[in-house]
């Protein structure tokens, strides 16, 4: 009969050989729970959030940026109860056909329609407008639920027009389309991208304009404020 008694001997050579395969197991079952986890933890609706993205030839949140989500929801909340989240996100594109991730992660922000703003480049800005992907600010305007930010240029732009199969044929009136990140002394803080050369836009697909503008509106009043001076003794 085979012994098959275990013993302190028996089990430290076993765990010497079979250690990896322990390892692996463990890591599995991680990221199986965290799998779990992400798939089941709730997300408000598009239409009862705020997200906004930065994006520039080198973009990224950080924990600051974190804060000043949670700082924009209590702000704004009170005004729209509705409101459950405001999301700040980011991601770099350089704009060149060279970059097909950044190129990608463009267009699936783009459309997949989760998205209520962009923090960017000019250049894509204005690409963002002429690919009919932009929500004219007009009305907006006129009816008072915004107001061109203190040191911002407005970007006005004539109206694509495409004709049934998407395709673009012409252009219409002009109309607001964003205004400018000047007054952003912050954004390199909060972003580390430049505020000398970006436009904020509202993508088509949002679904609660007048509470994004709310949120941009307090956005762009932390973000304006001066930098801190921070002496080194």
């Amino acid at each position: 009969m085979p012994n098959t008694k275990i013993t302190k001997s028996r089990w430290e050579t076993h765990f010497q050989y079979g250690k990896w395969i322990y390892i692996v197991l463990a890591i599995l079952a991680i990221c199986v729970s965290n799998l779990l986890f992400t798939s089941t933890e709730y997300r408000p609706p598009n239409s009862n959030k705020v997200t906004i993205q930065f994006v520039d030839h080198y973009a990224m949140v950080n924990d600051l940026t974190e804060d000043l989500a949670q700082t924009l929801l209590e702000r704004v909340s009170p005004e729209d109860e509705t409101l459950e989240a405001v999301e700040l996100f980011s991601f770099t594109f350089t704009g060149q056909g060279a970059d097909s991730h950044g190129f990608d992660k463009y267009y699936v922000e783009l459309y997949v329609g989760e998205n209520d703003m962009f923090i960017t480049l000019e250049a894509l800005a204005r690409k963002i407008v002429n690919e009919g992907l932009a929500l004219p600010l007009d009305e907006f305007v006129e009816s008072g639920a915004l107001t061109i930010p203190e040191g911002a240029e407005p970007l006005y732009m004539d109206e694509p027009i495409f004709d049934e199969d998407g395709n673009r044929v012409a252009f219409g009136e002009k109309h607001l389309y964003g205004f400018s990140t000047d007054p952003l002394v912050q954004l390199p803080r909060y972003a580390q991208m430049s505020h000398e050369t970006g436009y904020a836009v509202m993508i088509h697909s949002c679904e609660n304009p007048e509470t994004t503008l709310r949120v941009v509106e307090e956005l762009y009043a932390e973000m304006s404020k001066p930098m801190e001076l921070v002496i080194v003794e």
